[in-house]
């Protein structure tokens, strides 16, 4: 018997809500028990979303987990360390960063990395709240969450931004090599009269060439 596409479909749906509770820690979910043993930020916009579907509660504190280790500055940091796991489940680890010994800015009772991911979170809310089935619930939360946001975004534009109107760039060395790319990659940006050129290797070192002027920019990334 051949099986439908309703069948199909509630057989992933099924599939989906069994990983996301096995993966549960009661205030936040593991994008991977082996790989990835903590709380990644943009891993937790996603499973917050699809989580809603069936578990608004669950989902919202999936947020509020990542949120209250928000950095004063309003960066929201990639990796919300768990104490009880090993230092050696994960490098780099919380012994590496030591966000909280650091900076001032870190929270001073959670680890985090000291680095952030794309901003995804206000859209993973908005669309949470777009099917919620508990509007008041949701009203509530979105009401604690968007100081938050607005944060996130004033951080992103201000700190984080070098050269308007440039987009931040970063390929971390597991993403280069799933998209199959090199050791080296090289980041161009251009003006009219001068232009910045940067080589970043697999270990993240970076080194800079000629410093680029305050013209009209564009820039260009090449590995090989």
């Amino acid at each position: 018997m051949t099986a439908t596409t309703g069948d199909v479909l509630a057989g992933l749906e099924d599939g989906a809500r069994e990983v996301l509770d096995a993966n549960w820690l009661g205030g936040s979910t593991l994008p991977s028990r082996t790989l990835y043993p903590h709380q990644w930020s943009w891993d937790s916009a996603f499973m917050a979303l699809g989580r809603s579907w069936y578990d608004e509660e669950r989902a919202r504190q999936e947020l509020r987990s990542l949120f209250r280790a928000q950095w004063a500055d309003g960066r929201v940091p990639h990796i919300v360390f768990n104490p009880s796991v090993a230092e050696d489940a994960y490098f780099p680890g919380p012994a590496f960063w030591q966000s909280s010994k650091r900076s001032s800015k870190a929270p001073r009772d959670v680890e985090t990395s000291g680095i952030t991911q794309p901003p995804i979170h206000a859209r993973a809310a908005l669309e949470m709240h777009r099917h919620t089935r508990d509007a008041d619930g949701s009203r509530a939360f979105l009401a604690w969450l968007y100081p938050k946001l607005a944060a996130q975004g004033a951080y992103l534009d201000g700190p984080r931004t070098i050269a308007r109107p440039l987009p931040t760039l970063s390929i971390s060395p597991p993403e280069r090599r799933v998209a199959g790319l090199s050791s080296f990659c090289a980041i161009r940006v251009s003006s009219a009269t001068s232009s910045t050129r940067f080589l970043i290797s697999a270990s993240g070192r970076r080194r800079p060439g000629a410093r680029s002027g305050k013209a009209r920019l564009s820039y260009t990334l090449r590995c090989g």
